[in-house]
């Protein structure tokens, strides 16, 4: 009998989503294994392949742009993210032009807002706004953005 493979779920995403600051420091994460996260560099040094912890929300050694980026991911239900200058690019995450400037604002959304949302509207197209927005656009803290995303995916069960 055959074995059944081993799949893991990779969201490819656009390095415009990462500041000037943050691509700098890549590579040194790349070097050190005492980062929280496994990190890989793309051959051609045009991205990378991020593998996403557990507990990115807890994780204090990076940069906010890239820890955004990773929760995105982790909320679509992804275990990599690959970073190519190719990908796609995400309304709900900010983006970079070369030089550093912000060229896209997020829109912004409260947990307050989001408990109303799923008074007026339910439980599911409160979770899925929360999960559109992204945690860039949560205003909060990540471990409050979490507990809203576990608590209304509970709900909708």
């Amino acid at each position: 009998m055959a074995k059944e493979l081993e799949l893991y779920k990779m969201m490819g995403m656009n390095t415009c989503h990462l500041s000037l600051d943050t691509k700098a420091v890549i590579p040194r994460m790349a070097a050190h294994t005492s980062s929280s996260v496994i990190l890989h560099l793309k051959d051609n040094d045009f991205g990378c392949f991020i593998h996403i912890p557990n507990n990115i929300g807890e994780c204090t050694d990076i940069p906010k742009d890239l820890k955004n980026c990773m929760i995105f991911a982790q909320n679509a239900g992804c275990e990599w993210l690959m970073f190519d200058q190719d990908a796609e690019i995400y309304d709900e995450l900010k983006s970079y032009t070369w030089d550093g400037k912000e060229i896209q604002k997020a829109p912004s959304i409260t947990a307050d807002e989001v408990r109303t949302l799923a008074k007026e509207r339910g439980s599911k197209q409160a979770y899925n706004i929360l999960l559109l927005y992204g945690p860039d656009a949560f205003v909060g803290d990540y471990d409050e953005y979490n507990s809203l995303l576990d608590k209304l995916s509970k709900e909708q069960a």
